[in-house]
């Protein structure tokens, strides 16, 4: 039985010549062979299909296909000749493990996807899947269509129900209700990072001590930017209220951090610079605190996760800027281009969804959260 683990390509790693860190490669332990058909397809996905610039996303890919392959192999089955059946098995599992129905979705759909790339190449004799034909009605205007192909797919795949024609939204009084779920001064000071700069876990994860500037540069302001390495390794701003400024440094060099902090030294870890660690003194991973979060938003009898915090930012971010008198006149649409370089979005049609948002969720924003320097 092989033992697989994932490995990323490093910073010379070059296709073509163009650089190209941080794909995952799948490689046999006992061998140090790569397997070549897996990453192969991710290495499709990242550069023919490039969906993602993201190595963040690339990993998690990876950390998709790497299990899937695992479960294969512990239970003797040959990857490479599937059925329906074995990949049932593994959704099943998935769901014994109580995944939300959204993550069995990504991770059955991107192994359809690696079956349907790995049928297309050659690499397997069939697909995993039964396709069947359903005749159409003999009269009518679809008649001469045909009989419609169906496919098992959709079976082996969770749908996902769309309930919501805008990205979620948290007022004020389920933000509290969220931060009282909460059941200490890092996770609450995590949330308030990103309800009020629209921070990503991994990015909060990544702040250090040298990020938060001396009082000195901001004492006279509301906000103050700080320099980031955002999705795609590509460099941003956080605006962040400098009253936040404050209870960070409190909290890192005064109470909570600082006493996980020493701690860790006493039994001879070295602690790494970051802002948020875990219990143990090591840089706290974005997954424990998706995790943590997911249970307080449960808690607080509330249904969405993490990123919906990042909604929230730009839904009321945008109701701040088109309050502006430099903003007047431009239907929102000066508010929206601003809004795009705040919250690092590459495509203006990401940004423009929260144009609508904000018109829905009107009646529950609290401008005066979200003071802003003009």
């Amino acid at each position: 039985m092989a033992n697989l683990s994932l490995f990323r390509t490093p910073k010379e790693f070059r296709i073509d010549g163009i650089s190209y860190p941080g794909i995952p490669v799948i490689v046999d332990d006992d061998t140090m062979r790569i397997q070549y058909v897996p990453t192969e397809f991710m290495i499709y996905n990242a550069v023919v299909r490039g969906k993602s610039r993201s190595p963040k996303t690339w990993k998690d890919q990876g950390n998709i296909i790497l299990p899937f392959l695992q479960y294969m192999e512990e239970r003797g089955f040959d990857w490479r000749q599937p059925t329906e059946e074995r990949l049932a098995h593994y959704r099943n599992s998935l769901e014994l493990r109580r995944l939300g129905r959204p993550r069995i979705s990504r991770i059955m759909g991107f192994i359809i996807a690696f079956y349907e790339w790995a049928h297309r190449k050659g690499h397997i004799t069939a697909l995993p899947l039964t396709y069947e034909e359903t005749p159409r009605p003999a009269g009518g205007l679809l008649a001469h269509l045909g009989p419609t192909k169906n496919t098992s797919k959709s079976i082996l795949v969770p749908k996902i129900r769309k309930n919501r024609d805008h990205p979620r939204f948290y007022n004020k009084q389920e933000q509290g209700r969220i931060l009282s779920a909460l059941t200490n001064d890092r996770d609450q000071l995590i949330v308030q990072w990103a309800l009020l700069t629209g921070a990503r876990e991994f990015e909060i994860c990544n702040l250090v001590l040298d990020d938060i500037p001396p009082q000195t540069a901001y004492q006279s302001r509301r906000n103050y930017p700080i320099r980031i390495i955002g999705k795609g390794n590509k460099p941003g701003d956080l605006r962040v209220p400098t009253w936040l400024l404050d209870n960070t440094y409190r909290y890192a060099k005064l109470f909570g951090r600082r006493i996980i902090a020493r701690d860790a030294a006493k039994r001879g870890r070295t602690v790494p610079p970051n802002i948020f660690l875990a219990r143990w003194g090591t840089g706290l991973k974005p997954d424990s605190v998706y995790r943590v979060v997911d249970k307080a938003i449960k808690t607080a009898g509330l249904k969405g996760s993490f990123h919906d915090f990042r909604h929230t930012y730009a839904i009321c971010t945008l109701d701040a800027l088109m309050n502006l008198p430099r903003h007047e006149g431009s239907n929102g649409k000066n508010a929206l281009l601003e809004l795009k370089i705040r919250m690092r979005h590459e495509s203006l049609e990401t940004t423009d969804d929260y144009l609508k948002a904000r018109d829905f969720y009107k009646g529950d924003i609290d401008s005066d959260v979200w003071m802003m320097d003009e």
